[in-house]
């Protein structure tokens, strides 16, 4: 048999083992004073071995640590051992974070005689770590809250595992109502639900980001317009086991982009109508010119049949017959003549006399021809304020401006039984509303008199609407085209304004603008 290593020989191997560990073991006594410190610990702590001993715990702990470092090692001395993280101070006055686990040594001087005997390990590193990691945690949470985009997390069942602040602000629904549920346990539209559960599919099945954009209402019945990215995320195995989705409000570039393309639409259609402005300005000028040869030649050819007499009865008739003919001509030319005005107008070409008018006045004073030059079953129905609206205008040609627009409803009724009510009110009008009318380059916000020809007709479709100012277009079978033509021109020679609302079946209203001016008072 080996012969039992001496009890001399354990107690060397076990300083040798304890002298090598990787761990700082310290022994404290009853007093908290230092009665054992192996090497590591030595220089865990930066204290050489002959001046370690001795010394008080506390003298080891940071200060604000003390309370907290007496009361557990009076848990140790009563008999309780455990593990607790301490910060410790080194001699060069550095921070250490380090796992204490200890427990007590008893003596045979019974059981408060005895001491603690610990192990002490730097953790400071993972403590660091930790805190690196909790403050990059807290950044992100903070990102995440304070985002203007609603983030949410899906798992593979599309539940909501997280929502921010952001999706409650807009959803109108607290978050703990969202998490551990699907878009249809939460009530959503059906339509609603499938398109986002095709949507985060697509992601789930091919482990590739999707972005999309989709119109929503929300809590406050705001339409808004949305841009979502959806992203995979991945486990350790390579498999999708989430899904992250941020989703942002684009409405403002949506209707910025909207605004710039109706802007660039307006631009395009007012070139168009310039354009055909000056063609039409030109031929009217050069017709205009024919024509006043034709009746002037017609004029004088009748004056001399008038003058003219025949040598026998015989000839009468056929002179009759020519006389006719040349007035024929004549009235043929008189209403080409007024077709050229109105090309003229159209153009911009024509001469106004600008005075001053009270619109209710003059729209009062065409309420018999107006109701005289409609259909039979169409009604007529007026609506002026007592008060006057003065504008700067030439009354003649708003009269031809009205009777227009009223005949042009009438037309729209059709045979069937229908009203057409003319309107006349003050509006203010700004920069935004003033941006969607006809003539809007010439026109500054403020204050003006509106009136509003609308029927209860056939209406306009988008296609129709767009073309209805240009010169010779017309939906009539006997139409020239030129009325609304002519009534745009009056009221970019008034520099006002109009706008257009119309649905087919529905019915058509023309809404003018004049500005206002401003009364100066007599002098008393």
């Amino acid at each position: 048999m080996s012969e039992q290593p001496s009890e001399s020989e354990d107690r060397s191997r076990f300083r040798e083992m304890v002298e090598s560990a990787h761990e700082g073991i310290w022994e404290i006594d009853a007093d908290g004073r230092t009665i054992f410190a192996n090497a590591r610990l030595c220089e865990l702590l930066e204290w050489p071995h002959d001046e370690i001993l001795g010394r008080h715990l506390l003298d080891f702990i940071l200060p604000e640590d003390h309370e907290r470092a007496k009361r557990h090692f009076r848990e140790r001395l009563n008999g309780e051992a455990g593990t607790v993280e301490h910060r410790f101070l080194t001699r060069s006055g550095e921070v250490m974070w380090a796992m204490l686990s200890s427990f007590p040594r008893r003596s045979s001087g019974g059981p408060r005689g005895g001491s603690v005997v610990g192990m002490l390990s730097d953790i400071t590193q993972l403590k660091r770590t930790q805190e690196a990691l909790e403050h990059s945690r807290t950044k992100y949470r903070t990102l995440v809250e304070n985002s203007p985009d609603v983030i949410v997390r899906f798992d593979r069942e599309l539940r909501h595992i997280f929502v921010n602040r952001r999706l409650e602000e807009i959803g109108g629904i607290p978050r703990s109502e969202y998490l551990g549920r699907t878009n249809e346990e939460l009530g959503f539209p059906t339509e609603s639900v499938e398109f986002w559960n095709r949507e985060l599919t697509r992601v789930l099945e091919s482990g590739e980001s999707n972005t999309f954009s989709f119109d929503y209402e929300d809590a406050d019945g705001v339409h808004r317009y949305l841009e979502a990215r959806v992203v995979p995320e991945f486990g350790a195995d390579g498999r999708v086991e989430a899904l992250q989705s941020t989703v942002r409000d684009i409405s403002d570039r949506v209707r910025e982009r909207q605004t710039r393309s109706r802007l660039e639409e307006r631009l395009r259609h007012q070139e168009k109508l310039e354009s055909l402005g000056v063609l039409v300005g030109g031929i009217a000028h050069d017709f205009n010119n024919i024509l006043m040869t034709v009746i002037g030649n017609a004029e004088l050819a009748i004056a001399e049949l008038a003058a003219f007499e025949p040598p026998n009865d015989e000839i009468r008739p056929l002179l009759d017959e020519t006389e006719a003919s040349l007035r024929s001509i004549n009235k043929a030319a008189d209403q080409a003549a007024v077709l050229c005005r109105q090309m003229l107008t159209y153009a911009g070409e024509s001469t106004f006399e600008l005075r001053r008018v009270d619109l209710c006045e003059v729209v009062r004073e065409m309420d018999h021809l107006l109701e005289t030059s409609i259909s039979k079953n169409a009604r007529l129905v007026l609506d002026c304020p007592d008060d006057g609206l003065p504008i700067r205008a030439d009354a003649g040609q708003l009269r031809q401006l009205l009777l227009n627009l009223t005949l042009n409803a009438s037309e729209a009724i059709g045979g069937a039984d229908g009203e057409i009510v003319i309107e006349v009110a003050p509006a203010a009008c700004d920069p935004e509303f003033l941006g969607d009318s006809e003539l809007a380059d010439q026109i500054d916000p403020g204050d003006y008199a509106r009136v509003s020809i609308s029927d209860n007709g056939e209406g306009m479709d988008d296609e129709t609407r767009a073309r209805i100012f240009e010169p010779f277009y017309t939906t009539r079978f006997a139409g020239r085209g030129l009325g609304l033509a002519s009534t745009l021109g009056i009221v970019r020679g008034h520099g006002g304004g109009l706008t257009i609302d119309s649905t087919p079946e529905q019915g058509t209203a023309f809404h003018l603008y004049f500005p206002l001016i401003e009364e100066t008072p007599e002098a008393g």
